[in-house]
């Protein structure tokens, strides 16, 4: 039986039987036109519902009951009352936490005498604060990751008119709403999207198209199959040339990563398998370095130093994303958690909030790439013939990875006068006596040798007049009034490009020699007091003038042979 129970203060005033067995069953139909004859009499008046957790040889399910009470939308103050679940069977009082999760109190005996101030103290009081808010068996975690999953997938299909993207966010919200914690939730998401935001995520939907095109992206996440996986496939899906790889653990992740030296994006979950299934899913400050996705983390930066990581975490902990941060991701999101996402308002902004995350670094990382990656490359060839001289490239091409590893934020770029990009102009165009001194042969008495065409001819020789300076011999004369100079200087390099007849070279290198020398770090501004500051342009140019000088070593080994 069902029973409404109507109390004022302390005191019982009535007591009611609403529904009876019929023909031997209690139907579910039956349960909701019992709820309604409530809803209809008492309305607001009524406090609470009691009924017994099961009726031998009947069809019964009272959770079925709770469940309608609890996502009840109208009126509202029905699924905010107090329920008393009666019962004879030990193993179900041993579950009163999974009881107080769904929004009931079950009891072993039921006194009306003192009811009404039990069930204020028991379970008024406990759903008023609690329901929607805490009542989940699962850990802090787990709740983040689905109901993270629930509202971006809800979030995309309702942004969009994709048929298949809204099926999978129902079928996400069917899965959840078995549970009557996510039930309640999901009552708050509103199929209507602020047309504001709508324009901000078409805006950064386009601009990510731009950007994956022709990519290749990892996502290391552990519970693809709770909707993650259909999240992500609809965030990058958006061209056919893009290649989503997944692993839902580390090393599946590893494997991934080992196959394919080409990743242009990771986003990595921090944990991953057996960290979800410790009894506590919460970070303690001492135990963060051994969560898998900070270790995970380590070994990619160990393996491939360039590749951009993203970590999209449910955790909302400063210390763990310090950590990830220490061990080189370049940014990071935090998952929706009910406690703070809860509508979809809120739910677009965290989703905005990635695709920026996404966009701004892939256009860091593919706006810097080529600067890295080819100053690693021309370390790395060097480093073949001359130690010396390679090591003292790497040095300079991780000085450049570090100063590129970031963007300056906003108030940085302001503050420092474009110093990140003059510094990565400065170490690069240093490389340049590196590499001078790489292709030269260089005696013990101090005499440089230049091979061209198989002749051996003098390049630089020490002054007979002053011990410590070098001369430049030119042997082309394309070069005039040559001062004398200490080592090294852009006059060597100029002439060995000239004697490789790399005119054009030359004149590039000579417009950058004249910007560097403008440089705040160098002799300041121009005559006019203008300020100068490299742009991408000159550092892309200052690479091709070391990929040229790198080339000069073949031109000469295959004109030697």
């Amino acid at each position: 039986m069902v029973i409404g129970i109507n109390y004022e203060h302390d005191l019982i005033d009535k007591t009611e039987q609403f529904a009876t067995i019929k023909d031997g069953k209690l139907k579910q139909v039956l349960v909701l036109k019992t709820i309604q004859q409530i809803k209809l009499k008492y309305g607001k008046k009524i406090s609470v519902i009691v009924f017994p957790a099961s009726i031998d040889g009947f069809d019964y399910n009272f959770e079925d009951i709770v469940a309608h009470i609890r996502t009840i939308k109208e009126p509202q103050e029905l699924s905010k009352i107090a329920i008393i679940v009666i019962t004879e069977n030990e193993d179900d009082l041993e579950k009163e936490d999974y009881y107080k999760n769904i929004g009931a109190t079950i009891t072993a005996e039921f006194k009306q005498r003192h009811f009404a101030r039990d069930i204020r103290r028991l379970e008024h009081e406990f759903y008023l604060k609690s329901i929607g808010q805490k009542p989940y068996s699962g850990g802090r975690h787990d709740k983040a990751n689905e109901w993270g999953a629930l509202i971006s997938m809800f979030c995309l299909a309702k942004s969009s008119d994709d048929k298949q993207q809204q099926q999978q966010a129902q079928q996400i919200m069917d899965r959840l709403n078995e549970q009557i914690y996510f039930k309640l939730l999901s009552q708050k998401l509103t199929s209507k999207i602020d047309d504001k935001q709508r324009i901000i995520l078409t805006k950064e939907q386009s601009d990510l198209k731009r950007y994956i095109k022709n990519s290749k992206i990892l996502i290391i996440e552990d519970q693809l199959k709770d909707g993650w996986q259909d999240v992500y496939t609809a965030i990058f899906n958006q061209n056919q040339n893009i290649k989503l790889l997944f692993a839902d653990d580390t090393e599946q992740a590893k494997q991934h990563i080992k196959d394919n030296s080409n990743i242009d994006l990771i986003l990595l979950d921090v944990r991953l398998g057996k960290d979800r299934e410790q009894q506590s899913q919460n970070e303690i400050d001492n135990n963060i370095d051994k969560l898998s996705g900070v270790v995970l983390s380590k070994w990619i930066r160990e393996y491939n130093s360039t590749v951009p990581i993203i970590a999209a975490t449910a955790s909302n902990k400063s210390w763990t994303l310090e950590k990830l941060l220490e061990q080189g991701i370049n940014s990071y999101w935090v998952k929706d958690t009910p406690e703070i996402t809860s509508t979809t308002e809120l739910g677009m902004t965290n989703l905005i909030e990635l695709y920026k995350k996404i966009n701004s670094t892939l256009a860091w990382s593919q706006r810097t790439k080529a600067w890295i990656d080819n100053i690693y490359k021309i370390a790395d060839d060097v480093f073949k013939t001359d130690i010396k001289n390679g090591k003292r490239i790497k040095d300079k091409a991780q000085s450049v990875h570090a100063l590129l590893f970031r963007n300056f934020t906003p108030f940085a770029k302001e503050l420092s006068a474009n110093l990140q990009m003059n510094l990565v102009f400065l170490e690069l165009y240093s490389c340049v006596n590196d590499l001078v001194v790489w292709l030269c042969e260089i005696t013990d008495d101090n005499k440089w040798y230049l091979t061209i065409n198989g002749e051996r001819n003098i390049f630089i020789d020490r002054d007979k007049h002053e011990k410590n300076k070098l001369v430049l011999v030119s042997k082309t004369q394309k070069i005039s009034n040559f001062d004398d100079f200490w080592y090294p200087q852009k006059n060597m390099a100029i002439e060995i490009m000239l004697r490789f007849d790399e005119n054009k070279t030359v004149e590039l290198f000579k417009k950058l020699a004249k910007k560097r020398n403008m440089l705040p770090q160098i002799h300041g501004t121009t005559k006019t007091g203008e300020k100068i500051c490299i742009q991408d342009k000159d550092n892309d140019d200052i690479i091709k003038v070391l990929l040229s000088l790198l080339r000069l070593n073949d031109k000469k080994c295959n004109k030697s042979n």
